[in-house]
């Protein structure tokens, strides 16, 4: 995240789409070597993070701090922000 928001600079979508293709190139290469399971915000089991500036989260932990702070639902929200 820290080379994405110091070094590249880009747009929120730009970003976004930066990371999602990071993504499924990671899935191709855990898929060759034999890995099932596939790494997606969605499902939890990919956290965001900046050394820099030390803070991480996942989808669902970002929601739910927002949702605590807005009184709504954590798991309709998670599901909106990817």
């Amino acid at each position: 995240m820290d080379r994405l928001i110091l070094e590249l600079k880009l747009p929120p979508t730009d970003a976004y789409h930066k990371i999602s293709h990071t993504l499924e190139e990671v899935n191709t290469i855990l898929e060759k070597c034999g890995y099932s399971q596939k790494i997606s915000p969605e499902l939890g089991n990919v956290c965001f993070a900046s050394a820099g500036y030390g803070w991480m989260f996942t989808i669902n932990s970002f929601a739910k701090v927002y949702a605590d702070y807005y009184d709504f639902s954590a798991s309709d929200f998670s599901k909106r922000l990817w």
